[in-house]
């Protein structure tokens, strides 16, 4: 699905960077806080890529209401995965020399408003004062630590939180092993699941239940301590997520009648902003600028809503039925009420050179001798950036 480019320089070791695209960014507002997130029909996901500095570690953490996340390796692979409403903040630890991962967040199936907030950190929070404990269950204010290597290459651990509307963290930790961790309800539904790869350490706030994480190492020759640790969470800052209403016949009515119908609705409804396409075919990319990546094609006459601009107010945002896109405003028509468009301040990202071809000569049967009886080949210049004469304007 696409989603916002959402950008983020964050402190400490790790780098987030926006590589999606998407549609339009809202705060909330209500929280006084720029750096949260709200999730809605016009934002209903963004990605961001994590980066670690050489021979490093670092984590990424989360707060969340009303969304899930993903987080995938640079060939594509699943190797994190939560899709609860019961967790309510996240963190995620990184191996030393992690390759770049994808994280994605996505609002909640049946949920009209989700928020997320994304900063980073040196490590995952640590947690003191607890009561070291042996056996297979564990409750808030304890920890328990497990070898997990080729004579104990899995473990299995009952977590008991305390069901009275308070939320508590779980945190296991396995560094340098390629350790898959799942934390699974009573009824065996899956919370959350680390897959073998980068990262080796998760810490999640959730709310109460009977729960059970299991851990296995892949690889039992390189062995580690995991260690699984409870303590009551913190509290939320985000809003509570808003969930959906039904739609009613009204609204559905609305939105199917012509515009010629519809002269008794609110100008709003009638003038919303839109661009008509005026070329043979357009580029829809992934920011603002060339230096941005192609996702899918517009062709002429197809319309689409607008819902911003860059600061520069030469690209404009778009929305396409599975997620926006950018796309050089010069490309089109705007029709409706396109004065007052949200302005994103994301970089205008511009191609700065085109590629470089360099000529062979042919062992033979594709040149020809001048007049001079000097080797020539015929040159053919390609103007399309994305690598083919194809006709397409490339903006």
């Amino acid at each position: 699905m696409k989603r916002f480019s959402y950008g983020l320089i964050l402190s400490l070791l790790l780098v987030v960077f926006a590589v999606a695209s998407g549609a339009k960014v809202q705060h909330a507002a209500a929280q006084g806080d720029p750096n949260v997130i709200t999730l809605n029909d016009a934002t209903p996901g963004i990605d961001v890529v994590i980066t670690i500095p050489p021979d490093t570690t670092g984590a990424v953490a989360l707060e969340l209401s009303g969304a899930s996340v993903t987080v995938t390796d640079n060939a594509g692979n699943v190797v994190f995965l939560m899709n609860d409403a019961r967790v309510h903040a996240l963190e995620l630890h990184f191996a030393p020399n992690a390759a770049p991962h994808t994280l994605s967040v996505e609002r909640l199936a049946g949920i009209t408003e989700g928020y997320v907030k994304i900063t980073s950190q040196n490590d995952l929070t640590m947690d003191s004062g607890l009561a070291l404990i042996d056996g297979e269950m564990i409750a808030p204010g304890q920890e328990l630590d497990t070898f997990l290597d080729s004579t104990n290459p899995n473990s299995v651990v009952s977590v008991s939180l305390p069901a009275d509307g308070n939320a508590n963290t779980v945190t296991a930790s396995f560094p340098g092993a390629p350790v898959t961790a799942q934390l699974v309800d009573g009824e065996g539904v899956a919370v959350a699941t680390v897959y073998a790869g980068s990262i080796d350490g998760m810490r999640l706030s959730m709310d109460g239940g009977d729960y059970q994480l299991t851990m296995l190492n892949t690889n039992p020759n390189q062995h580690t301590m995991a260690a699984v640790t409870v303590v009551p969470a913190n509290p939320s800052s985000l809003p509570v997520a808003v969930a959906t209403t039904p739609t009613t016949d009204t609204t559905t009515t609305v939105a199917q009648n012509s515009p010629d119908q519809t002269s008794g609705q609110s100008a709003s409804a009638v003038e919303a902003c839109t661009l008509t396409i005026d070329v043979s075919s357009a580029n829809l990319r992934s920011g603002p600028g060339t230096g941005y990546s192609v996702l899918d094609y517009g062709f002429r006459n197809e319309v689409y809503p607008v819902g911003g601009t860059n600061t520069e107010q030469n690209w404009l945002l778009i929305g396409l039925p599975n997620g926006s896109a950018w796309l050089d405003r010069s490309l089109g028509t705007l029709s409706g009420s396109c004065d007052s468009l949200t302005i994103f301040n994301i970089p205008l990202r511009m191609t700065s050179s085109v590629p470089q071809i360099a000529l062979q000569p042919a062992s033979s049967g594709s040149g020809y001798y001048d007049d001079d009886d000097e080797y020539e080949h015929e040159e053919h210049e390609d103007h399309d950036d994305d690598g083919g004469d194809d006709g397409e304007d490339d903006d």
